[in-house]
């Protein structure tokens, strides 16, 4: 699955693209492993960013699968470039065992822009 909307002029248009990107990752999950809600949630902050996963309370938490297992997904987005390009600044999908986030069985994970070794928080 691709999704290149281009360049995004005005926040009213990103963050429409946004809801459409949740959209459609909430479909393929609805229609094949989980009926968990996806949704699209702005972070606190100064830049446009946003991130999509299962989190009911505006917390990320896995979504149960209709095995029993649990997958966790959180999908971060932002603008970058002048031209105002959607960007994957960070995402992580477990799938787990339980709940708990110690009980992954495989994983991938992806940071854009990592902080250098030994930088705080």
């Amino acid at each position: 699955m691709q999704y290149s909307p281009g360049s995004l002029g005005t926040d009213a248009q990103a963050r429409r693209t946004v809801h459409e990107f949740a959209d459609v990752a909430g479909e393929v999950i609805n229609a094949t492993v989980s009926h968990a809600s996806i949704r699209a949630i702005k972070r606190e902050g100064d830049e446009f960013e946003v991130f999509i996963a299962h989190a009911p309370t505006r917390v990320p938490i896995p979504m149960r699968l209709v095995d029993g297992s649990y997958l966790f997904l959180y999908h971060r987005l932002g603008l970058r470039r002048p031209e105002r390009f959607l960007a994957t600044l960070e995402y992580i999908y477990r799938y787990q065992a339980d709940a708990s986030d110690d009980s992954w069985i495989f994983r991938y994970e992806y940071q854009r822009e990592p902080k250098p070794p030994g930088a705080r928080g």
